[in-house]
């Protein structure tokens, strides 16, 4: 699976963007981002107050820019948002735009330091992975034939934000398709093999 969106918000860290299957399908919304580089509502290392500036996260483009949310992507939303999922340490500034590119989609924020005792969560910002967590895999064709929607939350009443594209691919391979090729391949380099021992 892949999911494209072309996206300008001026507060990454106020949005989350979910992914709904079909009702037919009995699988369940599976979170692309959310609230990303945002801590709980406590203050950062070296703040006095909660939600003092720099607790919304960089921007997603100050003009529309896409992104791209699939399994084999190297990018970190978090990461690139200057957010250390490890320490809860923000390096970042409002005012920059996360670049466009590839990213995996991830847990979703806002994050806590461990134990969560603020009522955020510690994996925020974990990589996940439509294959194994999204529960979308396995579908039948008949399944995942219907309306998907995206689903966007602005959780701030100030700001506003625009989603001029939109675009979810879905690559059908059942297992014995696999095999089938899986197979074939093998049988093509014998032959192959067979016609260079003969010449």
């Amino acid at each position: 699976m892949s999911l494209s969106i072309t996206i300008g918000h001026s507060f990454a860290g106020d949005l989350e963007a979910v992914l709904i299957p079909p009702a037919s399908s009995g699988a369940s919304p599976f979170v692309i981002f959310s609230r990303v580089a945002q801590q709980v509502n406590f203050p950062f290392p070296g703040e006095s107050t909660p939600g003092s500036p720099g607790s919304f996260g960089p921007n997603f483009g100050s003009t529309p820019t896409t992104y791209i949310f699939r399994d084999s992507a190297s990018g970190n939303l978090w990461a690139a948002s200057g957010f250390d999922t490890t320490t809860g340490i923000a390096t970042f500034a409002d005012s920059f735009d996360i670049a466009a590119g590839s990213y995996r989609t991830s847990v979703a924020g806002p994050w806590d330091v461990a134990g969560n005792p603020n009522g955020g969560d510690h994996n925020a910002g974990q990589l996940t992975s439509f294959a194994t967590d999204s529960g979308f895999v396995g579908l039948t064709p008949t399944q995942a034939n219907g309306t998907w929607t995206l689903r966007f939350r602005d959780g701030n009443l100030f700001d506003t934000g625009i989603v001029t594209a939109a675009e979810l691919t879905v690559v059908p391979e059942p297992l014995h398709y696999a095999l089938l090729t899986g197979f074939g391949l093998i049988a093509f380099a014998g032959y192959r093999r067979y016609l260079q021992i003969k010449a």
